[in-house]
């Protein structure tokens, strides 16, 4: 998991450094258009386009980062309450009583 997150960060930083080059050439073709009246309407469409499908997927990469931070914290919640309550909780997830009362004397056997 924490591995994900790190890959999903990087994914995220190199998707926001293109984002900043394509809004740098905007501004670019922009002031080309201005200074010697290019025809720039077709690239500057074009990387507008470019642009929102990034901010698209960068917004996407925030969402799956957001799921991988609160699972991790469910995780973290539940790996503590296991080391503070141990046998416990493994008890109280079984149905069948036959299991529980078996788990309940190997948790206690090995005490």
């Amino acid at each position: 998991m924490v591995e994900n997150t790190y890959s999903l960060n990087a994914i995220h930083y190199t998707v926001q450094e293109e984002i900043n080059k394509i809004e740098r050439d905007i501004q670019e073709l922009k002031r080309l258009n201005q200074d010697y009246k290019a025809p720039t309407n077709k690239a500057e469409k074009y990387l507008e386009k470019l642009l929102i499908e990034k901010y698209d997927y960068i917004n996407q990469i925030g969402m799956q980062l957001k799921v991988f931070q609160i699972q991790f914290q469910d995780t973290q919640k539940l790996v503590n309450k296991f080391n503070q309550e141990g046998h416990k909780i493994c008890v109280q997830n079984y149905k069948h009583p036959d299991i529980i009362v078996s788990s309940v004397v190997l948790a206690e056997f090995r005490k």
